[in-house]
């Protein structure tokens, strides 16, 4: 708790990473303190282009003290996601995270100093991968500084205890992995670090992951804003009405999130895969996030079997949300291998 004294001329200043899926993480994080602390200032700030927090602002989020800041920066590097990538890693926003830590820098130093004019303390929260941008607010005696982790404590714990080097690189290209090391010198300098987890679910890992570090960790999450709605005060939704017609625990959930995209065949497999299985599953499928989801020429590249989607839902097996031989092949998880996992799993 932080009590009247301690919040009076307090102002928190927040720095997200420019990704689409991790610049929410911690506008859910602002909007839990601004509705626990009302009277507490929250600054968010990322470069305008990468400000998508703007657009989820509307979706049940509280934002009445949060101020947003558009940074200004140059044009930034923007490779679309690769399907036919040899590591599944997305490689291609890794140009963007590191322009966001040069060309932002300057940027939010000027605006932290333009804090102070009315700030008396100032804690800064910035994302893992941002440390670098937000070093120089370590001038002033003012100022505490926090880092944001978005991953779990057990993947933390898996990164910083892995002695393979292999292990890492089978995960993460050596391109990323130079990245967050260069990152971590500047989180040497951190007050503690801030999970997007819980104790009720990862009580040894975060037990673990302090045991290795010198820092107090909070975990404060999981920040998840979905709020489901009694079925009367539900707004009409395909997708909601054909679960709310399934048995209890009989769907099986399948998402690879919003970094990663699939070539024409492992998508074949995996669809096909799905469909002999004969378990009713629920398939959010989408192409992986670019660095700027603004820019123009984004058209979703994304083809299923013909005539599959139609066939699913009309055998009621399947539903796809969002266009998002059994042997393996050069790497490729064959149909047959996806059908076994899911009849094993779902029984």
């Amino acid at each position: 708790m932080v009590d009247g004294s301690d919040r009076d001329g307090l102002v928190i200043f927040m720095v997200p990473l420019p990704a689409q899926g991790h610049i929410n993480q911690l506008l859910q994080l602002s909007s839990l303190i601004a509705s626990t602390y009302p009277d507490i200032p929250i600054h968010f700030a990322a470069a305008s282009s990468h400000n998508q927090a703007l657009l989820r602002a509307s979706a049940g989020t509280t934002t009445n003290n949060i101020i947003f800041h558009d940074l200004t920066a140059p044009p930034f590097p923007c490779p679309p996601p690769n399907p036919n990538s040899a590591h599944k890693f997305p490689s291609h926003l890794i140009p963007a995270f590191r322009h966001a830590n040069i060309h932002l820098l300057d940027p939010i130093s000027t605006l932290i100093r333009s804090l102070f004019s009315f700030a008396r303390r100032l804690v800064v929260i910035n994302y893992s991968l941002m440390a670098s941008a937000i070093h120089d607010s370590f001038s002033s005696t003012n100022t505490e500084s926090y880092t944001f982790h978005s991953i779990s404590a057990f993947a933390i714990h898996w990164f910083i205890a892995a002695e393979d080097k292999d292990e890492l690189l089978r995960c993460y290209t050596p391109d990323f992995l130079e990245f967050v090391r260069s990152q971590f010198e500047f989180k040497r300098q951190t007050n503690g670090v801030v999970c997007n987890t819980c104790r009720a679910v990862e009580s040894t890992y975060i037990d673990k992951v302090e045991n290795r570090s010198s820092w107090k960790h909070w975990p404060l999450g999981p920040f998840n804003p979905v709020k489901i709605s009694p079925v009367r005060h539900r707004i009409p939704c395909r997708c909601m009405e054909w679960l709310d017609r399934q048995e209890p625990r009989s769907v099986l959930y399948k998402s690879f999130g919003t970094t990663t995209s699939f070539n024409r065949d492992q998508l074949r497999e995996l669809a096909i895969g799905l469909e002999k299985s004969r378990h009713s599953f629920l398939w959010v499928l989408r192409e992986a996030d670019w660095a700027d989801i603004f820019g123009e020429g984004k058209v979703s590249k994304i083809e299923l079997p013909d005539g599959y989607e139609e066939r699913v839902e009309r055998s009621g097996v399947g539903i796809h949300v969002q266009k998002k031989d059994d042997a393996s092949r050069d790497g490729l998880v064959s149909a047959g291998t996806v059908e076994r996992a899911v009849i094993e799993l779902m029984g």
